[in-house]
């Protein structure tokens, strides 16, 4: 990574809105959690067991989950974006599994031939799930050719960006958003202090193993 772009990518306080708006090039939709309000990392095992139950089908697992789970704020307005700039556009859609409920019930079922949900894994579905396993796991659902529609948080963006790539893929078009939750059970996404002071020792760590 040249110098001018390791001083950008350690920059965690530029959340501006990315100059990536090559929509017309996108193919996918691909959306990254910020947080959640129910479930903790530990009790991600009980989701991947719902997952199985409803015979690991996205939208019949987000129905008997309704009621149940809370996605937060952030995973909300993304679904909502994604929604939108699928109709749009015409893409389909590949995010993380919170994102899901963030779709409207009814345009989620008309569309769910082109929506693919990215759940815990089936093994070891408590470890921390990390923005690595969220893309590499995404792959299967994106063409090596495909560039995508990134939607995700601003404080997020300038480290997805550079991770897709390294998974080879490209990055055509972001919708982000500097959005919190308090009621989070992630207390890094609770607010900007807690999530900066994170986000600084993240993208170190990602930098140092060759995540970016």
């Amino acid at each position: 990574m040249k110098t001018v772009g390791l001083v950008a990518y350690l920059n965690v306080l530029d959340m501006r809105p990315s100059t990536r708006q090559c929509a017309r090039d996108a193919k996918v939709v691909f959306g990254q959690a910020f947080g959640r309000n129910t479930y903790t990392d530990a009790d991600l095992g009980k989701v991947r067991a719902i997952y199985e139950a409803n015979g690991c089908d996205d939208y019949r697992t987000v129905e008997a989950m309704r009621l149940s789970f809370d996605p937060g704020e952030p995973n909300r307005l993304f679904g909502q974006k994604a929604q939108k700039i699928a109709a749009q556009l015409i893409l389909p859609i590949v995010c993380q599994w919170e994102i899901l409920f963030g779709l409207d019930r009814y345009w989620f079922y008309a569309n769910r031939h082109r929506i693919n949900g990215i759940w815990p894994p089936a093994k070891d579905p408590e470890k921390y799930f990390t923005s690595k396993n969220v893309i590499q796991l995404g792959k299967q659902f994106i063409k090596s050719d495909e560039s995508v529609y990134l939607v995700d948080h601003a404080g997020m963006t300038n480290r997805i960006v550079r991770m897709l790539a390294v998974e080879g893929i490209e990055t055509a078009a972001v919708w982000d958003s500097e959005v919190y939750d308090n009621e989070s059970i992630q207390p890094h996404t609770r607010n900007r202090a807690a999530w900066l002071k994170r986000e600084q020792l993240v993208r170190v760590h990602h930098l140092i193993h060759g995540w970016v």
